[in-house]
C-alpha cells in the first residue's frame, strides 16, 4: 500500500471520527465511568482497608440543647465552603476545555454520566479514602470534611460546568474571530469571551442544584452521625442525637435551624447571584454588582471589591503567545486525544477489575443488581403517576392562590426532606414497606412545577373556554392537559431525578435505635457499605446510574419529544 493511500485512509477515519464524535464520545464516556468504578470498587478494600465491620449502633450521650447553635455554625460554615469550591472549581473546568470542540463534547458526555450518580453515592465511594484503614486522607485534619463536602460538591460542581461548557459552544463564531484578531491570550480570551456567556448559565444552574445539594449534605452529616464519624457534628449530626435519644424537642428545634439556614442561603447567596448574573443577559439594566446586591449592602460591597479583583485576574496574560493558526477547522485537525484518555482510563480500570481476587462481577450478580434497581424505579414511577392523577385537579383549584402557594412549595423543595423521613417512618412504622419518599419530597416537586404551570396558563385558552362554554372531561382534553403538559412534565421529571438521588438516603431512615427496613436497591448499597463490600456498593452505584441515563434515554427524552408535538407542534428536541 503506497502511502498516500494510507494518509488518505487515516484521514478519512479522521473525518468519521469527527461526524460521529457526539455518540463516540458518549460511548467513550460510558466506558470510562463504569471502567473507573468497577476497578475502584474491586479494589478498594485492598487498597485502603476496611471502613466499617458492622452495622450494630452504639449508645451515644445526647448532645445538649446548647451545642444546637454551634451545630448550625458548622453546617453553614460546610454550605458557604463547598459552595465557594465548587463555583471556582466549575469554573476552572470550563477553562480547560473553552474553545475546544472534541474535548468540550467528551466532557460533556462524562458530566453527563457522572450527573447521572446518585448525590449520596459520592460520599459512598468516598468512605475508603477517607476512613479506610490504609486510606490516603486517614488522620488528616480535613478528612472529615471533605466526606461530608463529597455529595454537596458533586451536586454543585458538574451541574455548572456542565451548563458553562455547553453556553461556552454557544459563543458566536465571529466573536471568537474577532478575540483572536486582537491577540489575546487564552486566559484574557476566556475572561473577556467565554465567561460572559458562561456566568448566567452557571448561575440558573445554581438555582437547579440547590435541592440536590442539600439532600447530599443533610445525608452525608447524618450518615457521620449514624456511623460515629470522627468529625464535628452538623445539623444532620444533631438530628441523629435527638432522634436515638427520643428527644422531641431537640429534633422539632433542629429542623427549625434547618429551615432557616435554608432560607438565609436562598435569600443571601442563590437569589442575589442569580439577579448578578442576569447582567450579562442582554437588555439588562444591572451594571454592577453593587446593583445585584443593593438590598443587602455589606454583600453588595463584597462582591464588588470581588468583581473588581476578578477583572484584575481576567486581564492577566496567562497562557501562550497567540500564534498565526486556520480557525476553527476541526476536520483537519481532530481531538483524537480527547477520546484517547477516557478510553484508556476506562480500560485500565476493567484490567484492575479482572485483576482483583474477585475479578468482574458474575452475570448473576449483574442480574440482581439490575432486578433491585428496575423494581426501586418502579417504586418511584408508580407513585409519581398517581400523585399526577390526585394533584392535578387540586392544582388547578388553587389556581386562584397559586402566588402565595409557591415560595411555601419552592422551600419545601429545597428544605432536606432527610431530616423528614424519621417523621414518616415514626407514622409508618420502621417495619413498613412505604418508601418516605412517597409523602415527603416527590410531591413537593411535582405540586411546585403544577402551581407554575397554572399560574401562567394562557389567557386566550381560558377565554375560549369560557367563550365556548366547554366543560367536564372535554375541557380537560381540550384545554387544561394540553396547556398544563410542558409544566407537568418537568415536575415529573425533577421530582423522579430527586427521588432517584434520594433513594440511597430513604433506605437508611433512623428512627431510636431502629433502621427502617424498607428499600431495594438503595438498602442493597447501605448494607453493602456497612459490611466494607466496596465492589457490591459499587456496583450497585453504577447499575443506579446506568438505569438513570436508560431511563432519561427511553422514558423522559421520547415523552418530552411526545408532549412538544402534541402541545406546540415541534418534531425536534430544543435545546
Amino acid at each position: 500500500m503506497s502511502s498516500t493511500s494510507l494518509f488518505a485512509d487515516a484521514a478519512g477515519l479522521s473525518r468519521r471520527i469527527s461526524h460521529d464524535s457526539p455518540r463516540l464520545a458518549m460511548i467513550v464516556a460510558m466506558l470510562c465511568v463504569v471502567g473507573v468504578m468497577l476497578g475502584f470498587g474491586s479494589n478498594a478494600t485492598t487498597w485502603f482497608g476496611i471502613v466499617f465491620s458492622g452495622t450494630q449502633l452504639q449508645p451515644t450521650q445526647a448532645l445538649p440543647l446548647t451545642a444546637l447553635p454551634f451545630a448550625l455554625v458548622v453546617s453553614a460554615a460546610r454550605v458557604i465552603c463547598w459552595f465557594a469550591v465548587s463555583f471556582l472549581c466549575a469554573l476552572a473546568g470550563a477553562a480547560l476545555v473553552f474553545g475546544r470542540e472534541k474535548p468540550g463534547r467528551v466532557a460533556l458526555s462524562l458530566l453527563e454520566i457522572v450527573q447521572a450518580v446518585p448525590i449520596p453515592a459520592f460520599m459512598v465511594l468516598a468512605l475508603p479514602v477517607c476512613f479506610g484503614a490504609h486510606g490516603w486522607l486517614a488522620g488528616h485534619a480535613l478528612t472529615g470534611e471533605i466526606l461530608i463536602g463529597a455529595p454537596a460538591f458533586a451536586a454543585l460542581t458538574f451541574p455548572m460546568m456542565d451548563a458553562a461548557i455547553r453556553a461556552h459552544q454557544e459563543v458566536p463564531s465571529h466573536l471568537v474571530m474577532a478575540a483572536r484578531s486582537f491577540g489575546l491570550r487564552p486566559w484574557p480570551r476566556f475572561w473577556r469571551l467565554y465567561a460572559p456567556f458562561g456566568l448566567p448559565a452557571v448561575v440558573r444552574s445554581i438555582g437547579h442544584a440547590m435541592p440536590n445539594v442539600w439532600l447530599g449534605l443533610t445525608f452525608a452529616e447524618v450518615y457521620a452521625g449514624m456511623k460515629q464519624l470522627p468529625l464535628s457534628p452538623g445539623l444532620g449530626g444533631y438530628a441523629v442525637s435527638s432522634i436515638r435519644n427520643h428527644a422531641s424537642v431537640a429534633f422539632a428545634l433542629t429542623l427549625l435551624a434547618t429551615a432557616c439556614l435554608v432560607m438565609a442561603t436562598d435569600f443571601l447567596i442563590v437569589r442575589p447571584m442569580r439577579k448578578w448574573g442576569q447582567r450579562f443577559d442582554k437588555g439588562s439594566s444591572i451594571r454592577s454588582a453593587s446593583t445585584a446586591f443593593g438590598d443587602i449592602p455589606l454583600l453588595g460591597r463584597l462582591f464588588t471589591d470581588g468583581s473588581r479583583l476578578l477583572r484584575i485576574v481576567g486581564n492577566l496574560p496567562l497562557g501562550p503567545a497567540p500564534r498565526a493558526t486556520v480557525l476553527d477547522d476541526p476536520e483537519k485537525t481532530p481531538r483524537i486525544i480527547a477520546l484517547i484518555i477516557p478510553a484508556l482510563l476506562g480500560i485500565a480500570g476493567l484490567l484492575v477489575c479482572e485483576a482483583a481476587p474477585n475479578g468482574l462481577p458474575d452475570p448473576d450478580e449483574w442480574l440482581r443488581a439490575g432486578l433491585l434497581g428496575v423494581g426501586e424505579m418502579l417504586t418511584l414511577l408508580v407513585p409519581l403517576g398517581i400523585c399526577s392523577v390526585v394533584l392535578l385537579p387540586i392544582a388547578v383549584g388553587l389556581k386562584h392562590w397559586a402566588d402565595p402557594i409557591l415560595p411555601v412549595f419552592r422551600f419545601l423543595t429545597l428544605f432536606p426532606a432527610v431530616l423528614l423521613f424519621p417523621l414518616v417512618v415514626a407514622l409508618v412504622g420502621p417495619e413498613s414497606a412505604l418508601s418516605p419518599l412517597l409523602f415527603v419530597g416527590l410531591p413537593f416537586f411535582l405540586v411546585f412545577h403544577l402551581l407554575i404551570g397554572v399560574r401562567d396558563f394562557p389567557r386566550n385558552l381560558q377565554e375560549v373556554t369560557r367563550a365556548y362554554r366547554i366543560r367536564g372531561w372535554l375541557r380537560w382534553k381540550t384545554i387544561l392537559l394540553p396547556g398544563l403538559a410542558q409544566s407537568w412534565l418537568k415536575g415529573v421529571h425533577r421530582a423522579f431525578f430527586w427521588g432517584w438521588n434520594a433513594v440511597i438516603a430513604a433506605d437508611m431512615t433512623l428512627w431510636g435505635t431502629h433502621i427502617s427496613e424498607h428499600g431495594l436497591i438503595g438498602r442493597a448499597i447501605i448494607d453493602a457499605t456497612s459490611r466494607g463490600d466496596m465492589e457490591q456498593a459499587s456496583l450497585g452505584i453504577m447499575v443506579m446510574t446506568l438505569l438513570a441515563m436508560a431511563s432519561e434515554a427511553l422514558i423522559w427524552r421520547p415523552l418530552g419529544l411526545y408532549v412538544r408535538r402534541r402541545t406546540t407542534g415541534q418534531t425536534m428536541e430544543t435545546s
